[in-house]
């Protein structure tokens, strides 16, 4: 569960300025409330009262202890310790994410959970950087000691949280103590590194128990586990993948928005609208970037007016239902633009494949079809006619695929609830992006144009010692 040689440089570790101010304003605000039972009452987790128009109630849980000072000195160890070892790998943009999300969507999630419950903690957002440090954490080396005693609250932490949902105070305090003696004897057989590598699988195990048992500390986990993710993918830049996650991100992003805006009592036309901000500023830094390389965006140019039309119809005819087509828009148009493709110079499935699994000069070990130097695609196109046939064919896959994505999306946003639609709606996504590229990738296999692309390779690798020793 951590990353493997990281092929950057490492980050300077320098003082860790915002840990030292998140931990500085945690422990004066929690002192504060400690002292005026006023103060923490209106500080805390209370889920009717934040729907009374309290907004704050959304924030301020992470910043009060209120179960005491135990709970405090705990929570503070764990900002220092953690919040330490992640500044200073993934920087304080990641680490402000990962604690910011992490403790506030627990804060929603838990008051989902339990209405009546109030309380408070910065547990979940530690618990967030805790999935960060897990995932980020080098083991091609000894870790630092700061980084080595990270691990072990976080271990500590895990098993300690899981127990006490599963076996009550008791069992916590016997299997805490019982890990920190296996951590210590564990250390001796196999080394600091050892009890990193160990951290990852029992922190994944603990967030998977604890959200079953709808405990808000492994939500966190498993919020900063998804962090961790984004900061390997960012750190790494996996051409297939990237441009994957960012798409990804785009589509799932307005889900947990809208539904995370419902809970605090947000209609559903406004829920509705600021869930699509998300996905259309992305567009708007895509087609920036897009135009200073005098490059048209055409994707992404059709992701914002579809967006900008369906705010338009919305406000004039007062229906958020309406915003619900929007996605049926895009599928549709995007079912189209492959359907035309098809007698295109080169199809869309060609032109959207191509860059992903190029490489400038020698294919990587990801690059499993040894498709590496984009002369090779343009020699196969004008050379094998199945070659030309393959990719055609691909593009009337996709396009059959985003039409009857289209038409579930119609049937959806015209039959069901509201509140249904979104998160169906994300489901379907994940089906329209993944099931077209299995078939496509068994069509493009039987069909020979891997094989046809690998033998070009060869054959290119073989005739280049011939020509160098002419």
């Amino acid at each position: 569960m951590t990353s493997p040689v990281t092929p950057e440089a490492p980050r300077q570790p320098g003082f860790p300025v915002l840990t030292a101010i998140v931990a500085g304003v945690t422990l004066l605000i929690s002192l504060v409330a400690q002292l005026s039972p006023g103060l923490m009452d209106l500080l805390v987790r209370d889920r009717p009262q934040l729907l009374a128009g309290q907004w704050w109630r959304a924030v301020s849980p992470i910043l009060v202890q209120p179960d005491g000072w135990g709970q405090l000195a705990f929570n503070l160890v764990g900002i220092v310790l953690v919040g330490t070892a992640v500044q200073r790998r993934v920087g304080a943009m990641s680490w402000l994410s990962a604690y910011l999300v992490g403790g506030v969507a627990s804060v929603a999630i838990y008051s989902a959970w339990h209405p009546t419950d109030t309380g408070g903690g910065s547990s979940a957002a530690v618990a967030a950087l805790i999935g960060v440090l897990v995932l980020t954490s080098r083991t091609d080396a000894p870790p630092q000691r700061p980084v080595e005693f990270a691990h072990w609250y976080a271990i500590f932490f895990s098993v300690y949280l899981t127990a006490l949902d599963l076996g009550g105070v008791t069992a916590s305090v016997i299997a805490g103590n019982l890990s920190i003696v296996a951590v210590a004897v564990g250390r001796r057989a196999l080394g600091a590194d050892g009890i990193v590598r160990i951290g990852g699988p029992v922190v994944v195990v603990a967030a998977v128990v604890m959200t079953m048992m709808r405990d808000d500390h492994g939500t966190g986990l498993l919020i900063g586990l998804a962090v961790g993710v984004l900061v390997l993918l960012r750190r790494y830049r996996p051409p297939a993948v990237a441009p994957s996650v960012a798409v990804l991100a785009d589509l799932l992003a307005p889900i947990a928005m809208y539904y995370l805006l419902r809970h605090w009592g947000s209609d559903t036309g406004t829920a509705l609208l600021a869930g699509a901000v998300i996905p259309a500023v992305s567009v708007l830094v895509r087609a920036v970037r897009a135009v200073r390389h005098r490059r048209i965006d055409a994707l992404g140019s059709s992701v914002l007016v579809v967006l900008v039309v369906s705010a338009a119809a919305e406000e004039f005819s007062g229906d958020p239902r309406i915003l619900l087509f929007k996605d049926a828009l895009l599928t549709a148009a995007w079912g189209c633009w492959f359907l035309v493709s098809v007698r295109a110079r080169r199809p869309l499935s060609y032109r959207l494949t191509r860059p992903l699994l190029d490489r400038s000069v020698h294919p990587s070990a990801t690059d499993v079809t040894g498709s590496g130097d984009p002369g090779r695609w343009e020699a196969l196109w004008e050379n094998e006619p199945g070659f030309r046939r393959a990719w055609r064919v691909t593009s009337l896959i996709w396009a059959g695929a985003l039409f009857f994505d289209a038409m579930i999306r119609m049937l959806m946003a015209v039959m069901l609830p509201i509140d249904r639609v979104p998160a169906l709606s994300g489901i379907l996504w994940i089906v329209t992006l993944v099931a077209p590229q299995v078939v496509t990738n068994i069509h493009l296999t039987r069909s020979g144009t891997w094989t046809l692309l690998r033998q070009q390779r060869h054959r290119e690798g073989a005739a280049a010692p011939s020509d160098a020793g002419s």
